[in-house]
C-alpha cells in the first residue's frame, strides 16, 4: 500500500524478481476488504510507506498470527540504509517459472464478494510479447501512469514501459482528471491508456500524443470520431486479466 511515487514501480518489480507475487491495495478500500484480502493471500509481507503506516498497523493488529503479515516500510531514502530491512530477508537463489504467480488482482465487489484473479509470469510475458499496431512504446516514449494499482490495467502500464525501456510518468491522479490536456502537454506524455470518461476531456491535438488506448468502458461512436483527428493511433484496448 504506497502512494503513486517511483517506490511503487521499485517495490513491484522486486517483488516480481524475487519470486513474489503482487496483490495492490489503494486508499480507498475499506479495513474489512483488506482484511479479506489478506486472510485469502495470507502474504508474509506487507509494504507501506510512512502516510500508510498507522492505518496498516491498525490492520495489521486486528488480524490472527497466522494471517498478520511482516510490515516493511519504504521509503525514498532506503537505498542509503545499510540496516537489514528485515528480519526474514536473507539472500537466496530464486527459481521462477512460467506458472509462478506474479500478480492478484481483485474484482471491485460490486456483484458481491470481491473475486480474485490471478496471473502467472508466463501471462505477463505473453502480453508484453503481444504486438499490436499502432501501439509502440520504445526508449524515449513517455508513458502516462494514470489507472489505479488495483486496476489491473496499471499491470499493463509498467510492463509496456519495463519491457520497451521508455519512461514510465507517474502523475497523481486527480490532477490528471483535472486537466488531461495540460497533463499531456506538461508532461510530455506520448502513450497513454484511459477510460473514454477521461479521455473524453481531451480537447486539442498534442505535439507529443502518439498513442492513445481506450478501456474498461464503451467507446461511444461520437467520442471516436472526435477523438479519431487529435491522436495519430486511437485504439481500443483491454488489460492483462482479460
Amino acid at each position: 500500500m504506497l502512494e503513486k511515487s517511483e517506490l511503487l514501480p521499485i517495490s513491484i518489480l522486486a517483488i516480481l524478481k524475487a519470486g513474489g507475487c503482487v496483490t495492490p491495495m489503494v486508499d480507498q478500500l475499506t479495513d474489512d476488504r483488506i482484511c479479506h484480502i489478506m486472510n485469502e493471500t495470507r502474504p508474509p509481507v506487507w509494504i507501506i510507506d510512512a502516510f500508510h503506516a498507522p492505518r496498516a498497523e491498525q490492520i495489521a493488529s486486528s488480524l490472527t498470527d497466522e494471517i498478520r503479515p511482516q510490515l516493511l516500510r519504504v521509503s525514498p531514502d532506503l537505498h542509503s540504509s545499510k540496516e537489514p530491512l528485515l528480519d526474514l530477508i536473507a539472500l537466496r537463489d530464486v527459481k521462477i517459472l512460467p506458472t509462478t504467480k506474479a500478480y492478484t488482482i481483485y474484482t471491485s465487489g460490486s456483484t458481491g464478494v470481491p473475486k480474485a484473479v490471478i496471473l502467472e509470469h508466463r501471462n505477463l510475458a505473453s502480453f508484453a510479447a503481444a504486438k499490436m499496431t499502432g501501439w509502440n512504446p520504445s526508449p524515449g516514449s513517455r508513458l502516462l501512469q494514470f489507472s489505479a494499482p488495483v486496476w489491473d490495467v496499471s499491470v499493463g502500464d509498467f510492463i509496456y514501459a519495463l519491457t520497451t525501456g521508455a519512461t514510465l510518468v507517474l502523475q497523481d491522479r486527480f490532477a490528471a482528471i483535472t486537466d488531461i490536456d495540460a497533463t499531456i502537454d506538461e508532461l510530455h506524455i506520448t502513450h497513454a491508456i484511459l477510460t473514454p470518461t477521461v479521455a473524453d476531456f481531451i480537447r486539442q491535438r498534442h505535439a507529443s500524443l502518439q498513442a492513445l488506448i481506450l478501456t474498461g468502458e464503451p467507446v461511444p461512436l461520437a467520442q471516436r470520431d472526435r477523438l479519431l483527428p487529435l491522436v495519430p493511433s486511437l485504439l481500443n484496448g483491454g488489460a492483462p486479466s482479460e
